[in-house]
């Protein structure tokens, strides 16, 4: 029998049968979708994902988390063809 390699350490779980994994984020990427063209991007994101409310989407256009082409998207940017959305 070969030992098994651990190279992620595992915390201690919580409670029995639970395992407690830290925080991180997941970027969220997609490519612009031929119904998108044209379109602003706030008005895009909130009709197409509904998960989130429309002031979620504003305040992340506004605060610099959601990027277009890898620059700082703004609630008024217009989506084109090519464009990566981050």
């Amino acid at each position: 029998m070969a030992s098994e390699d651990r190279s992620v350490v595992e915390s201690p779980p919580a409670r029995p049968g639970l395992k407690k994994i830290a925080p991180y984020w997941y970027p969220y990427t997609t490519m612009a979708k031929g119904r998108w063209y044209g379109r602003e991007i706030l008005e895009m994101v909130s009709t197409e994902f509904r998960d989130r409310s429309m002031e979620y989407y504003r305040y992340a256009l506004e605060s610099g988390v959601t990027t277009i082409n890898g620059k700082i998207a703004k609630p008024g940017t217009i989506i084109q063809n090519g464009d990566r959305i981050e």
